[in-house]
């Protein structure tokens, strides 16, 4: 055979195997395809779940069940959006449960949140909002304590300036304002000033009159140094909202200035 021959025939071999190759990845990625879609497709339905909780949106307590009922309770893989997801609706259906039946869960329960939660932390410990779920799932612990408030300070820690979580970790720390420590009694206040300061101003009037409310003087008085137009704007949406709250420095219009 000739030398011509040789080449030819090896250039047809190497051709051959190229679109062999080819077809066989071409064939493992339809069949990968085919074999995650059901799983990414669930992953999407937690997480779009877990962000309209975190987004104040209720779900009935059998949707949520149904959505974990389908998911693996121990997944060997999972992203870490969808573990943080699957955390998330457990401590709604927990919040859920408290909230209907008045007493705290069984224990089994709360041991299964609170692996749940650590879960997603080892794949995101950069979370501010996890570190938040941990410090409730540990108050809802019998054997709680005040090393607990560590999770909070790693909240404040790892996330100190993040509006979207700060809303939410505020109303939950002023909540408990009495049974702080000093340091993060300190971060709370200076929270609440941050919201009026970042513009959520809905949220901070809100925060003020529920759980702010018994210490509403002293968030006030905290915002004495924030810009004035952060002040008027606050005063606005309170009075907006059909509250009269005296903000420092601010002059409400009379309503009725006819009388």
């Amino acid at each position: 055979m000739s030398a011509a021959a040789k080449g030819l025939l090896g250039a047809k071999l190497f051709a051959n195997l190229t679109r062999g190759f080819l077809i066989s990845i071409g064939t493992f990625s339809v069949w990968w395809g085919m074999s995650t879609y059901p799983i990414f497709w669930h992953d999407s339905r937690l997480e779009h779940a877990a962000d309209s909780i975190i987004n104040g949106e209720r779900f009935k307590t059998e949707i949520l069940q149904a959505l974990l009922a389908n998911s693996d309770p121990e997944p060997a893989w999972a992203r870490p959006e969808t573990l943080r997801s699957i955390a998330i609706i457990q401590l709604s259906l927990v919040e859920q449960a408290i909230f209907a039946e008045k007493s705290k869960p069984p224990a089994p329960v709360i041991n299964q949140l609170s692996t749940s939660i650590r879960r997603a932390l080892s794949a995101a410990p950069a979370d501010p909002l996890l570190w938040i779920m941990l410090f409730l799932s540990k108050r809802l612990e019998d054997d709680h304590s005040e090393e607990d408030f560590a999770c909070l300070r790693m909240s404040y820690h790892v996330g100190p300036h993040e509006g979207w979580v700060a809303s939410r970790r505020n109303s939950i720390v002023l909540g408990r304002f009495t049974k702080l420590p000093q340091d993060l009694a300190e971060e709370a206040v200076t929270e609440f000033k941050d919201l009026v300061v970042s513009g959520y101003y809905n949220t901070a009037v809100r925060i003020l009159l529920g759980p702010g409310w018994p210490i509403h003087e002293l968030l006030l008085h905290r915002l004495e140094d924030a810009p004035e137009a952060a002040r008027r704007r606050f005063a606005q949406t309170a009075d907006r909202l059909g509250y009269e709250i005296a903000v420092p420095g601010i002059v409400q219009a009379d309503p009725r200035p006819w009388q």
